[in-house]
Formats: structure tokens, C-alpha cells, sequence
């Protein structure tokens, strides 16, 4: 299933000081007229069309009414012909981030040649899972290998094949070893049109011995060959395709996308769509504000418990805008300004700030007590 990948960065928690923006997603349910929040996806970017600096998933907790973080990953791209992802988990109890998998990836000429999984015991990295992946002379993926760890040497357990016709459409064939013989455990077939695109799959489960089909994904894309539509059905009712999953992407930038989610209500006859959820990034959020340029602003009290004054000099623009970030780069408050006196009298938590002007040159941070 091509959902929208799941990636996020903690609000206040990691700042990488090589990201330059941050975008916040938030998934929601529906239920009864009602938008119940779930995840709190957020990304922190190195620049415009840039690599992924770090990641947090947050959880919302419904008894606490607040936001809980789950995972963090921190990626790093400075060793040549590597890049690794660090992955922490949020200790509760302890209220930090616990060390868990270390994923090492080999690059030859940018392209992926092996994985490396290591988790924590505590006072070192131990393997868990290696993965080696083979190419054919178009560059295209020709086999992935699994392979675990049995304490003093790799044995391989599950593997995929890719083969491809003269048309460029693709099968995977994915098998898991028993003892000593491959068996196939489910096969992807995939369609692909003119430019590359993949169009439909199908996808088979080896039930008994025989294999049955299971899904079936249409894809749609505009036309800067972005994916902007999926359909998923299912056989039923004696082999009967019935499509049951419908998800409407909207591209946002960054590689992201909005994503909608609707579900079928009505297997007999044409489909009745219901909109059941969605994931729904925000604006990009500048996290390196520069506060070494001579501010342009100024403001009293510094340190504030309550109302604050910013004065914006005499060349303002009319439509001048107040934003204050917190340290984590999320935009927490913007109102409208004007040349010389402008009250900030907003619901703050206790911390530090950065309050700025676009177009007007430096920032200045603040803190509220």
C-alpha cells in the first residue's frame, strides 16, 4: 500500500543544526461528524528539496490530552558512499530518548547495495539483520536478500526476486526459506505505463499450496507524474473484485502529500465512498531563524510573565506580520503589525521564543517566565 510515509521530528525537543525548515503532519480519524486527533508526524529538512536531517512520531493520548512521543530518528549523511538512521525510543519512566536500532546503508554511485540492522543491549550495537540488494544493467532491482543474525555468522532467511518484461512491468516473487528449500509465500505483479509510472499490482498469498489473490491497487498521477489517487480491492464473494480502500494524495512538496482516506460502505453495486481519515501536512516552518543580523525590531520587557511589546521601525510595511517561533522552529503565534508599538499579549508557556518581522532583517528572542 503507497501511504505517505510515515516520518516526524520532535516540537522542541532535537533541532539538527543543519535543518532549515520543519513540516508538521497530523493524522486525524472521523467519527461522527468529528476529527479525533492520532499522530503527530513532523519533518525537519537541511534546505529546499534537501535531505531529512530527523524524525519523531508523536502518539495523542486521549487520558492525558496531550501529545506522547514515540520514536525518533536522526539521519546522517557525512560519511562517503554511507548513510546512517539512528533510532531512539521515548522512555516513559525516565522521560529521555533510549537508544534502539542503528540502520547502516552501503551506497555505490548513490544506489543502495546493503543494509545493516543493529539494535542496543544496553552497552553496545549487536546485528540483527543484514540486506543485500543486486542490480541488472538498467539499474533496475534484481534481487533483496534478508539475512539474520545467528549469534556468530548471517544465515539468509527470506529473499525476493524481481523479474521484468519486455514492457518494463515487473514481478516480485517473495519466498521464505524452509529448512533447506525456498518457498514462495506471495508474489507482487506490477504494471507499469510509457514513462515508468507504476499503474497497478496485484498481489497474491500462498494459501496451502496454491496461490490466492488478495488485493488489487490501481494508481493515478497528475501531470508532474505525482501520485495523486490509489484504489484498493479485494476478491469477494466468489472471486467478485470489490474495491473497499480509496486514497486521494495532494502533492505539498518535500516529497509529501496530503492524504485522504475513504472507505466503501457498499460492496453490492457501485462503490459508496465514506471519508473516514486523513494525514495533513502544514506550511514549512523555518527552524534556522539567524539572530546575528542587526535587528530591525525591538522588544520590552525581555524577560515577560505577561504582555510584551515589539516595536517595528518607521519603513514597515503595512501588511507587516509578527511571528513567534518556539525553540523547536513551530510557528506558535503570528498577528498583523504596524510601524512602532505592537502589543504580543498571547497564551505562551514558560520558555524561550524568537519573535520576527519578513522582510525585516534579524530576529530577537525572548523569554517568557
Amino acid at each position: 500500500m503507497r501511504h505517505t510515509i510515515l516520518i516526524a521530528s520532535c516540537l522542541g525537543i532535537l533541532v539538527n543544526a543543519n535543518a532549515q525548515h520543519l513540516r508538521v503532519g497530523t493524522s486525524s480519524q472521523l467519527d461522527k461528524d468529528t476529527w479525533t486527533d492520532l499522530s503527530r508526524q513532523n519533518v525537519y529538512f537541511d534546505g529546499p528539496g534537501g535531505q531529512v536531517d530527523s524524525m519523531i512520531v508523536e502518539e495523542w493520548d486521549q487520558q492525558l490530552g496531550s501529545w506522547v512521543y514515540q520514536i525518533r530518528s536522526t539521519f546522517d549523511h557525512s560519511a562517503p558512499g554511507q548513510y546512517t538512521e539512528l533510532e531512539e525510543l521515548w522512555d516513559t519512566e525516565l522521560g529521555e530518548w533510549a537508544l534502539a536500532e542503528l540502520n547502516t546503508t552501503t551506497l555505490d554511485n548513490g544506489v543502495a547495495t546493503s543494509q545493516l540492522l543493529q539494535w542496543w543491549d544496553g552497552a553496545d550495537w549487536q546485528p540483527l539483520e543484514n540486506v543485500l540488494f543486486t542490480y541488472d544493467g538498467q539499474g533496475r532491482m534484481i534481487s533483496r536478500m534478508e539475512q539474520g543474525w545467528t549469534g556468530s555468522d548471517w544465515a539468509d532467511r527470506r529473499r525476493r526476486e524481481y523479474t521484468y518484461d519486455s514492457a518494463g512491468n515487473r514481478i516480485v516473487d517473495r519466498l521464505d526459506t524452509l529448512g533447506t528449500q525456498w518457498i514462495t509465500v506471495e508474489v507482487d505483479s506490477s504494471t507499469f505505463d510509457g514513462d515508468g509510472l507504476e499503474t497497478e499490482r496485484w498481489n497474491w498469498w500462498r494459501v496451502g499450496g496454491e496461490l490466492i489473490p488478495q488485493r488489487h491497487h490501481v494508481y493515478t498521477y497528475n501531470g508532474s507524474e505525482e501520485l495523486i489517487g490509489e484504489v484498493i480491492a479485494q476478491p469477494f464473494l466468489g472471486g467478485l473484485l470489490v474495491p473497499f480502500l480509496r486514497f486521494e494524495y495532494v502533492p505539498v512538496g518535500d516529497g509529501l502529500s496530503d492524504q485522504h482516506n475513504y472507505f466503501n460502505t457498499e460492496f453490492f453495486g457501485e462503490p459508496v465512498w465514506s471519508y473516514t481519515g486523513r494525514l495533513l501536512w502544514s506550511e514549512p516552518i523555518p527552524t534556522a531563524i539567524s539572530t546575528s543580523a542587526e535587528p530591525a525590531l525591538s522588544i520590552h520587557p525581555n524577560p515577560t510573565n505577561g504582555p510584551c511589546v515589539v516595536v517595528l521601525p518607521a519603513h514597515a510595511t503595512q501588511d507587516a506580520v509578527l511571528q513567534v517561533h518556539d525553540t523547536g522552529g513551530r510557528l506558535v503565534h503570528a498577528q498583523r503589525a504596524r510601524a512602532g508599538n505592537n502589543i504580543i499579549d498571547a497564551a505562551l508557556a514558560p520558555g524561550s521564543y524568537v519573535v520576527s518581522c519578513p522582510g525585516l532583517p534579524g530576529a530577537l528572542r525572548f523569554m517568557m517566565q
